[in-house]
């Protein structure tokens, strides 16, 4: 799921996660972009997504916060895909907080970043109940 060990990667997900290492600032966003519009992502969409799922997903919420600031008619589709592994992914939340992959600080820059004020409310029951008793 890390994507660390792929002998031949279509992407290079080393690279791309290596952007988030610690000491490398608040930078992380334009330089996340070569990776997120990169060919790759937009002629080989399923390669990749079999080949590293989270790196495809922390993607598409980066274009999501993209298409959030800038061009909003791209949102709901980046949106769409995110709401999607939150409630088919099994243990979602635990790869969001375990993961090598910086989901939670990418979410919480989608959140903060939008034009509109969302307000993620979720009860502490909620949350102990996992993804199924959110969505």
């Amino acid at each position: 799921l890390n994507c660390a060990d792929i002998e031949e990667p279509a992407l290079n997900w080393r690279g791309f996660q290596g952007v988030f290492e610690e000491g490398k600032g608040k930078d992380w966003y334009d330089k996340t972009i070569r990776y997120v519009f990169s060919w790759q992502l937009a002629q080989l969409p399923q390669v990749l997504a079999e080949e590293c799922p989270l790196g495809v997903l922390t993607a598409t919420i980066i274009k999501g916060f993209t298409c959030a600031t800038s061009e909003s008619t791209c949102y709901a589709d980046q949106a769409q895909s995110i709401e999607r592994w939150l409630r088919e992914a099994p243990d979602a939340f635990e790869l969001l907080a375990h993961s090598r992959w910086p989901l939670a600080i990418v979410l919480n820059h989608l959140a903060r970043g939008t034009r509109h004020r969302f307000v993620l409310d979720f009860s502490e029951a909620e949350m102990a109940g996992g993804p199924s008793q959110v969505l």
